[in-house]
Order: structure tokens, then sequence, then C-alpha cells
């Protein structure tokens, strides 16, 4: 069997607020609440499902894209006004966009690191 990432919670001060704007800024849908959860499908095998906390740690996500999607979140990035830049020198050659505290919607700053930029 082939062990895949199914979901995972990811902690929000509002949950549909933070997935919202994930979905919107990575080209994704949000359909609404599931149970108590804000979840949004990545893909085929993966769900990001948000849910309110109170207290936070730091958490890392990186996605893999091609160029043309990776267009497509910098310029929704852009056009939100989110504060971006680079990061440490990317170890792989694929582009990542890297969404600092969960894409950030969670935390009082939107910052964004760009391997990219």
């Amino acid at each position: 069997m082939t062990i895949v990432l199914d979901h995972t919670i990811v902690p929000a001060r509002d949950k549909e607020e933070s997935a919202r704007f994930f979905a919107r800024i990575l080209g994704l849908e949000y359909k609404g609440p599931v149970s108590h959860f804000a979840p949004v499908r990545i893909n085929e095998t993966l769900t990001i499902d948000f849910d309110n906390w109170d207290s936070f740690e730091r958490h890392h996500y990186a996605f893999k894209v091609d160029e043309a999607e990776f267009d497509g979140i910098f310029d929704r990035i852009r056009a939100e006004g989110i504060v971006y830049g680079s990061g440490p020198a990317p170890r792989r050659t694929w582009r990542s966009i890297i969404a600092i505290a969960a894409a950030a919607s969670i935390s009082a700053t939107r910052m964004v690191t760009c391997s990219r930029c």
C-alpha cells in the first residue's frame, strides 16, 4: 500500500475566514464547513482542515506547483496586497510558495515567502 497524507488540521482564529483566504490564494474552492472543520481540498488525496483554536504553534506547509499554478498564486498574493519576500535559498529546483502560519490568515500578519521572488 502506498502511504499518502489524507488530511491535516490547521489551527485558526477564524476557521472559515482562513479556509476562504487559503482557497482564494491557491486558486482552490472552499465549499463550506463539514462537521466542525472548514476543509479545503488540495487534490484527490489531501484536505487541509481548518479548525478554531485558542493557542498556536508555528507550522510550515510547502506545496509543489507547476509554473502556471505558481504564476496564478503569485498574482493573487500581489492582488491581495500580501507582504512577500525571498526566503532562504531553495534546496530544490521546483518553485514553492511557503505560507507562514498556515496561509497567514490565522495570524495578525499576512506574510508569504517566495523562493522565486
